[in-house]
């Protein structure tokens, strides 16, 4: 096994100031983005929604007619086997006569 690392030693922690675009601007025109960003944000927020119950109302109907699908999937399988019953009964009859 290796030997124990010893840490760091520890500098002075420099302050660095970032300087953007937002730094140099004044409080007014700050505000002003801020508020353009809070509608921008609320805007997005209501075209998400819209699409989520979109999704959740094409979801909901591709579910609706699976099930219609299978239901007259297992009606048309009952038919069919009544009329193989019925041609059988049919076919019964005509060797009775």
């Amino acid at each position: 096994m290796g030997g124990k690392k010893k840490g760091k030693k520890k500098g002075k922690k420099k302050d660095v100031e970032i300087i953007d675009e937002f730094t140099t601007m004044d409080s007014q025109r700050l505000l002003t983005l801020q508020q353009e960003y809070m509608d921008s944000l609320a805007s997005a927020k209501v075209r998400r929604n819209m699409l989520q119950m979109e999704k959740d109302m094409i979801h909901d109907f591709y579910h609706n007619t699976r099930t219609e699908i299978r239901e007259l999937e297992a009606r048309i399988k009952n038919l069919d086997t009544d009329m193989q019953s019925l041609e059988e009964k049919h076919k019964t009859q005509i060797k009775v006569y």
